[in-house]
């Protein structure tokens, strides 16, 4: 018992200084970024719509090979193309890359995959609730969890229409994305301000699905 609760507490503290770490990280690009404001606006003139297209690319990129994270670019971007422009090719790239592994997992769902714990798991809760506050849940963790493995789990378990994961994961990736961009052209205390509370989010959605999955379980277990 005691060696559980000591793994957990160091799952704690490893993931309390990496959220630290991300934070620190966007902070000190944003400020970098803004200090070289002169030199990355002259250099994406000069690329042009060349480097549009690559970091839209490498955005999607991030998403399809889910380790390859490009998030640390957001004040970069902000700073090298406004932070409404930077806004836009993220969500095109982040929707873009979602879409893909969408697609690319549910073929090889429907291929090699019939039943599992936790596609059986995610179509009960998909058909216990109504449409609507079920897709609102959705846009919810999307604002809240790395794009990339919100994909991952909803192209691999869901059943979910094409559409309908396209039209929450556009609303969803939208806010934050925003929020980050216009962050990072701003002071530092905002852009602290909007880590720590980027971070809240994740935590909640963190704790309510695993509270979730443990009623769940207890659940299937008294049953």
């Amino acid at each position: 018992m005691n060696r559980r609760l000591k793994t957990k507490k160091a799952k704690y503290v490893l993931s309390a200084l990496g959220l630290i770490f991300a934070i620190v990280v966007f902070v000190l690009l944003a400020q970098w970024s803004q200090q070289n404001e002169k030199l990355l606006t002259e250099f994406t003139n000069q690329v042009g719509v060349v480097g549009v297209i690559t970091y839209i690319a490498l955005t999607a990129l991030s998403i399809v090979v889910a380790p390859f994270g490009m998030g640390f670019l957001i004040p970069v971007a902000a700073n090298s193309y406004g932070p409404f422009l930077a806004g836009i090719y993220s969500i095109v790239g982040w929707t873009s890359g979602s879409l893909i592994v969408f697609l690319l997992l549910r073929k090889f769902r429907e291929k090699a995959v019939k039943h599992s714990y936790l596609i059986d798991k995610i179509t009960r809760y998909e058909s216990s609730i109504p449409a609507m506050h079920y897709y609102l849940l959705l846009i919810l963790l999307r604002m809240a969890l790395p794009v990339d493995v919100l994909s991952y789990v909803l192209g691999f378990a869901s059943s979910m229409s094409y559409r309908m994961f396209f039209l929450t994961t556009l609303i969803g990736v939208t806010p934050m994305t925003f929020l980050f961009t216009y962050s990072a052209v701003d002071t530092v205390n905002s852009q602290i301000a909007v880590g720590i509370f980027a971070t809240s989010l994740l935590l909640v959605a963190t704790y309510v699905i695993y509270r979730g999955s443990e009623t769940f379980i207890n659940n299937k277990e008294n049953k």
